[in-house]
């Protein structure tokens, strides 16, 4: 697999509905990293985008809806695309794609770090990258016998007869053991915490032509998300061997227990001590998978065949757990058999007074999953398709003996209580610029007072030159759990899934008006239709974003956007919380996030005549919040930060940047007000290597009690990330 590289500077916009804001300035995962940090993007657009860099799209096997997740890429840039491939026969190098005008100049580069070529003849019997990444900050100095640094490792390999491999060897450094059933203590225990190997992704595909074999890890997602996706992909088309990588962006405390007996749970100054995060991954399916495209069938037809087979051992939040065996139903808060086991941490067998109490932790190899489904999609012609979609499951929890019989709380996105999955139907239609897609599942599971029930998406894409109009409908009821449905929206959760209790519809405008003139736009309106912990039935919520980027400029492209999030829209009093999600406390209780928030952002880039030897641009943000401490005004959050970037000689990037960021910028001792400032040096040679050293001052100089006994209260962060190409 060859990644393209291209070593300039963006100033161009990324013309598709499906992203919030021009991806002008990305690179690599950083960039995508920074941009959520500031909240120019969500965190489930951050994932796409996460995983498109790290896996890429072939030019020369994508289909219709892989092409449109490239950024700049409407529909029928995608037709172009599969049309001159079709032609030609392969495309050997990009810029075919711009002399024979399927695609512009600007949006070749802006799907340049997104794109690879799958080259017929290799220069090399087996070609390649390896992947890696490591980390450091000095909190990690700061702990007695602290574990080395975390970091990851990942390999993709091709070989001759089609064939490929990899793998990705990861740690982390302070995790507890699995829990078991300690009957001299009566409770679960863990080991204590420890530097451990994981070996989280590791594959070998066979790809013939336009077939597929994958054993190991994979990830899978079909039709409009609905019935089965795990791909993060915005259109996802098929089986996918990805690795999904994240950076965390805040320091970790070290000591993450409480007294259970007469000992100290931490050490001396670690309760405050906070030290570099493990890298964080995606759980895939482990197993066999394996797929046909374009099966051609008599008539001038096509079909897709698809299966998958899983069996995976899973992670859960220690609160997400409830003992079966003393409580009936989790939903009755009222039982305090029903609230999650209390997890001693065990350092002496036989000393009792050393144990210590487990929180807010992810326990390792909780429950096995067996998982199993399959994809059938028939194509009459290129322009309409027909399918259905199709998997099951039931989790086996490692139970101890009698007097310990897991399950998980109602409010866990892993159902309970036996098989589970969905089934679901699909349909798309093509007519010249316009294209309608529908997808209907029905979920089943064995969860107390639930049983399965109904979802229904469909989304609807005009693109005309240059524009691009998105309609999206969708309908989840309050007994459509199914862990593996993908949201159209994520702005709401219910009982630990985003796709639930929701009627709602989205519309998203994206266009190159006169004069220069870029504007996206977007609305999405939704109401509950059942009561529920959520709320009551039709509370109506509403998220909209306008945003214009003045491009005609030669040397500054000035930007504006206004984000409004209103999460019931009968309430207009203060005082709610405005967080996206419900908030899991310790335990099992959960309260409702019902406030607004309005946010209001400006953007400067400078483009000089020089070029690529130096730009900039500067951001600001002001946002109003609701906050439950304010009970007759809003929370005022401000945020501005400024950015270098030069690329003196060929091979080498520097770029610097500073932000300040003030969460109240009435109270000092209530949120976090900090400074943080990095500068980093990426050194590459096209086609063979791309090294990136980092280095954050991140100062804490707010003055409340957690920031003033906070070890250390001035970070010093530096990142290593480095792949080698083969």
């Amino acid at each position: 697999m060859r990644p393209v590289f291209f070593l300039c500077f963006v100033s161009s916009v990324a013309l598709a509905a499906n992203y919030e804001v021009p991806l002008t300035t990305v690179d690599d995962a950083q960039d995508v990293l920074d941009l959520e940090e500031k909240g120019d993007i969500s965190s489930s657009t951050a994932d796409v985008l996460l995983e498109l860099l790290e896996n890429g799209v072939d030019l020369n096997t994508a289909s219709r809806e892989q092409l449109y997740d490239l950024p700049g890429i409407l529909y029928p840039d995608a037709d172009a695309i599969i049309q001159y491939r079709k032609n030609k026969g392969r495309i050997e190098d990009p810029s075919e794609l711009v002399a024979a005008g399927a695609i512009t100049d600007e949006q070749l580069l802006l799907i340049a770090p997104y794109i690879s070529i799958d080259e017929e003849r290799m220069r090399l019997p087996v070609s390649g990258k390896i992947h890696f990444i490591s980390a450091a900050s000095n909190g990690d100095f700061l702990t007695k016998n602290g574990p080395a640094p975390p970091f990851l490792l990942n390999t993709k390999v091709r070989m001759p007869a089609d064939l490929a491999a990899g793998f990705m060897v990861g740690t982390t450094r302070r995790e507890p053991g699995s829990p078991v059933y300690d009957p001299t203590r009566d409770a679960l225990t863990v080991s204590p915490f420890a530097y451990k190997f994981h070996l989280p992704y590791f594959w070998a595909q066979w790809k013939p032509g336009n077939r597929k074999l994958i054993v190991g890890t994979f990830n899978v997602g079909f039709a409009e998300r609905l019935t089965i996706d795990t791909s993060r992909r915005y259109t996802p088309d098929g089986i996918y061997n990805t690795e999904y990588i994240r950076r965390p962006r805040d320091l970790s405390r070290v000591c993450r227990q409480s007294s259970a007996g007469f000992f100290a749970p931490c050490a001396d100054g670690e309760s405050d001590t906070y030290v570099t995060p493990d890298f964080q991954w995606r759980e895939p399916f482990r197993g066999v998978a394996g797929s046909i495209d374009d099966l051609e069938l008599p008539g001038g037809s096509t079909m897709d065949l698809a299966g998958f087979l899983s069996y995976q051992t899973r992670p859960i939040y220690q609160y997400e757990l409830y003992n079966k065996a003393v409580c009936d139903d989790p939903r009755d808060d009222k039982n305090p058999a029903c609230s999650a086991p209390q997890i001693l941490v065990v350092k002496d067998p036989n000393d009792f007074t050393q144990d210590t109490r487990l929180v807010y932790t992810t326990l390792p190899s909780v429950y096995d999953e067996l998982l199993g489904g399959a994809h059938v999609a028939w194509h009459p012609t290129p322009q309409y398709r027909a399918g259905i979609t199709g998997y099951g499951a039931t989790n086996f929890f490692h139970d101890a003996p009698p007097g310990i019989l897991l399950g998980t709380q109602e409010y866990s996105r892993v159902p309970s209580g036996g098989p589970f999955g969905a089934l679901g139907l699909d349909g798309k239609a093509v007519f010249g610029d316009f294209q309608l897609t529908l997808e209907g599942s029905r979920s089943f599971d064995s969860t107390v007072g639930g049983g399965g029930g109904w979802g229904v998406v469909q989304r609807s894409v005009f693109s005309p030159k240059r524009h691009e109009v998105e309609v999206s409908l969708r309908f989840y009821d309050d007994k459509y759990l199914n862990p593996y449905a993908r949201p159209v929206s994520a702005p709401d959760e219910f009982d630990g899934q985003r796709a639930r209790n929701e009627l709602g519809a989205r519309v998203k405008y994206t266009g190159k008006l006169p004069y220069d003139v870029v504007v996206r736009a977007g609305v999405d309106f939704w109401v509950l239709p059942f009561t529920s912990s959520a709320g009551q039935a039709g509370t109506a919520n509403i998220y909209s974003l306008f945003r214009v980027d003045l491009v005609g400029f030669p040397y500054v492209k000035p930007a504006f956007w206004l984000d409004m999030r209103n999460r019931n829209l009968a309430n207009f009093t203060h005082g709610g919380c405005s967080s996206e999600t419900q908030i899991i406390v310790e335990g099992d209780s959960t309260f409702n996030c019902s406030g607004d928030l309005y946010r209001l952002a400006t953007r400067l880039s400078v483009l000089p005549p020089t070029g690529r030897y130096l730009t900039g641009a500067v951001q600001a943000a002001i946002t109003w919040k609701d906050d439950i401490r304010y009970k007759d005004s809003f929370r005022n959050q401000f945020m501005m930060w400024g950015e270098l970037r030069s690329q003196p000689i060929d091979w080498l990037l520097l770029r610097g940047r500073v932000r300040y960021l003030n969460e109240d910028t009435s109270a000092p001792d209530y949120l976090e007000k900090s400074v943080q400032t990095f500068i980093e040096a990426t050194f590459v040679l096209p086609r063979t290597v791309r090294a990136t050293l980092r280095y954050d001052v991140f100062a804490w100089l707010d003055s409340r009690d957690t920031t003033l006994t906070r070890i250390p209260r001035t970070e010093h962060r530096l990142l290593l990330d480095a792949t080698v190409s083969f």
